[in-house]
């Protein structure tokens, strides 16, 4: 028999992480749009090590559960998607930070490019609603959600092929700043992979919920 207390806690405490994420990747957005340099450190330097203690304690947390209850086969196959989906939480906050890295770069060596950066912020919006969904479906058990998040990863894919087409165009035109303009394209490959981490949290739902592999293409009821 397993502990429910001690399950709870766990849960509630991932939840708290799904939702320190999100509020990461806002307050990134924030600090791009105005170029606001001490909030884009401050992810870099700061919050980026909070995140770091939240993957660890969930962990931690988890293997003591698993090491200390004895659950049905649902519960530990939660235990085990959660362990998971908090590696990709962490990965997806090591995304963050490298976005802000490359904002602080651009802030400090005083370039901007509006058109660039507008693809930039409509990349991290789409993400904030990704993760926030993902939020969602977990606490609901969502399915037709997950499939939502999973057809937004595909609009993030193509703003970012649309970004790395002009940026290409862009260093043509001035490459005296190619330094600076492959900045923006960094952002963008780290949105678009922060994104399909989010992807596979949703589709690591989709499997806690009706046992669908649907990483290898298996249909969802």
């Amino acid at each position: 028999m397993y502990r429910k207390d001690r399950l709870d806690d766990l849960m509630n405490h991932f939840q708290e992480y799904m939702l320190f994420t999100s509020s990461l990747m806002e307050k990134t957005l924030l600090g791009i749009e105005n170029n606001e340099l001490e909030t884009v450190s401050e992810i870099v330097q700061v919050d980026e090590n909070i995140a770091n203690n939240f993957e660890s304690q969930i962990e931690e947390e988890a293997i003591t559960f698993l090491a200390l209850n004895e659950a049905e086969a649902s519960i530990l196959r939660t235990i085990i998607m959660i362990i998971k989906m908090n590696n990709d939480l962490e990965r997806i906050c090591d995304n963050i930070s490298n976005i802000c890295g490359s904002a602080s770069k651009l802030i400090k060596e005083d370039y901007e490019n509006t058109v660039l950066k507008d693809i930039i912020a409509k990349m991290i919006t789409k993400s904030i609603i990704m993760l926030k969904d993902v939020n969602y479906a977990f606490l609901n058990r969502d399915l037709e959600l997950c499939d939502k998040i999973i057809a937004n990863d595909d609009d993030v894919d193509k703003l970012h092929s649309k970004l790395y087409k002009l940026t290409l165009n862009e260093i043509l035109e001035a490459p005296e700043d190619s330094k600076s303009i492959l900045r923006y394209n960094r952002m963008s490959k780290n949105i678009e992979r922060g994104c399909d981490l989010i992807t596979n949290i949703a589709e690591d739902i989709i499997f806690l919920i009706s046992g669908k592999d649907v990483k290898h293409n298996q249909p969802v009821d």
